[in-house]
């Protein structure tokens, strides 16, 4: 546990100490710095927009800069806007802390709400997100640095979780740069072919969106090549992801993540048949909770071909597809889909992830049951009456149970 904390100590200080030079070199000179960076600054629909919000403090010496989301001492304020400037309305769904002497990291994860909402996420466009910080003065906390705070601006953009959208994940100029060297793959000189394999590999993960199209190639060179680079690509976020779940390498683990989210069937295809992973299906239901939602669709008065094809999904041997069909789902009246949803507290899929508090130490993660969760609690107090009957019925066990009374505890009286 010691080293643990240790090793968190470290990270947090290495982080705060390159957000502080990052500003002194931008010309900033206050003793106390505020950075806010997006993990990606493209998402498809439905992937989580989690955020970084990091303070350094040069002097390792008292003031502290507090940052508090919530309650009556909060000092913390995001501002979320759309690409016309107007106020985005957004739920805290989770919040990561942080912190040591040179600093503070807290990681957030931000929820959709009000008019810019599609269903649970975002909908696709572009965002500027900032954050201030104004701390008053506290006679219980004599330590706390009184003042205001601001980060720089950070964007993101949000695309629909279509073959369409998918192409734009690369950005421009990575696309740019990285499209005479697809052409070359198929090259007549082999030198040219040898060229362009170590030049595409060396862009990174970035290009992953890319090679998939290059799978898709009429010539047979061009996908030998790209299933090569993917291979190249992957290994590394393989090992990210299985180096002890996300508590070791928080952030190695969810970039790792995020990009498994995203891969189509091609991709998946070459992982499986190279055998990169020892379990692919188990891998994709990971990479699920961190994916893209289907395509919106509006249930407020859904039509029965739909509703069987939900119920479809939810009841699919596959845990990916009973992930993605969890999360897609938007807010419905129907009470066939909501008994489904509640049912799926209790689905016994799990995989085994290192432990928070002694790294190394599998856990159970119930990854279908812990969306089934969080869809609950956006479907709003109509599914009451269902978590109370799941949850006296015999055949809710202790986890489920508690679940479902998690959920009642969000959702209030």
């Amino acid at each position: 546990m010691r080293r643990l904390i240790l090793m968190m100590g470290v990270l947090a200080t290495a982080t705060a100490v390159n957000v502080a030079r990052a500003q002194e070199a931008a010309g900033s000179k206050s003793p106390v710095t505020l950075a806010i960076r997006v993990a990606r600054p493209r998402l498809l629909y439905g992937q989580p927009l989690q955020l970084a919000v990091e303070t350094a403090n040069r002097s390792q010496e008292a003031p502290w800069s507090r940052l508090i989301w919530q309650g009556p001492h909060r000092t913390v304020h995001l501002e979320l806007k759309s690409e016309r400037g107007n106020d985005v309305a957004y739920r805290l769904e989770w919040v990561g802390r942080m912190s040591s002497l040179s600093g503070c990291r807290h990681t957030v994860r931000l929820g959709a709400e009000g008019e810019f909402a599609r269903g649970r996420y975002l909908k696709p466009g572009k965002y500027r997100l900032w954050v201030r910080v104004d701390s008053a003065r506290n006679p219980a906390d004599p330590k706390r640095r009184v003042g205001k705070l601001a980060s720089n601006i950070a964007e993101v953009t949000i695309l629909d979780s279509t073959p369409e959208g998918r192409s734009k994940l690369a950005s421009d100029d990575l696309r740019r740069s990285a499209t005479p060297h697809l052409r070359d793959l198929d090259a007549a000189d082999f030198q040219k072919r040898e060229a362009a394999t170590t030049a595409l590999t060396a862009m990174g993960a970035g290009i992953l969106p890319l090679l998939e199209e290059a799978l898709g190639s009429k010539s047979a060179e061009v996908r030998a090549r790209a299933s090569r680079i993917l291979e190249n690509l992957v290994k590394p976020l393989v090992e990210l992801a299985a180096d002890g779940g996300p508590w070791r390498r928080p952030n190695a683990y969810h970039r790792a993540m995020f990009i498994f989210g995203y891969l189509g069937e091609p991709a998946c295809k070459v992982i499986r048949e190279r055998r990169l992973v020892k379990n692919i299906d188990v891998l994709r239901a990971r990479a699920a909770m961190y994916g893209p939602a289907d395509p919106y669709r509006d249930l407020s008065s859904p039509d029965p071909l739909t509703v069987r094809k939900i119920m479809a999904q939810l009841a699919d041997g596959n845990p990916a597809v009973r992930i993605r069909a969890i999360r897609s789902l938007s807010r419905t009246p129907n009470t066939e889909i909501l008994k489904a949803l509640v049912s799926k507290l209790a689905d016994p899929f799990f995989f085994h992830e290192g432990g928070r508090g002694m790294p190394g130490t599998p856990v159970r993660s119930f990854a279908v049951a812990k969306a089934a969760r969080d869809s609950l609690v956006c479907q709003g107090t109509c599914v009451i009456g269902m978590l109370i009957e799941f949850a006296k019925g015999k055949a809710a066990q202790q986890w489920p149970r508690r679940r479902a009374l998690h959920v009642l505890g969000k959702l209030g009286p």
